[in-house]
């Protein structure tokens, strides 16, 4: 199978739901920090179905930062957290 860099090639063209952990500082923690949703819009270039974060550092972490994803995403999002309904959005 030739990879085109697309993250559903990688997969057999199943649906890709991507999630990142929101820490407090809001950057991802790899070699080449950047902010969540420069990272979540990167991944939806890349051919993500789907792209959420969950709420590792609390409600209060996520919330602003969805609002922030959802101006440069354009895929659908998610959130996941233990105080709200999955299926709730800001």
């Amino acid at each position: 199978m030739k990879n085109n860099g697309k993250i559903s090639d990688l997969i057999l063209g199943l649906p890709a739901v991507v999630n990142l952990a929101a820490m407090k500082d809001s950057i991802t923690m790899d070699k080449n920090p950047v902010p969540i949703p420069e990272a979540l819009k990167q991944l939806s270039e890349a051919g993500a179905d789907v792209v959420g974060i969950n709420c590792f550092a609390g409600p209060d972490t996520i919330i602003p930062m969805m609002k922030e994803i959802k101006k440069v995403v354009t895929v659908s999002t998610h959130r996941i957290d233990k105080y709200t309904p999955q299926h709730s959005q800001p």
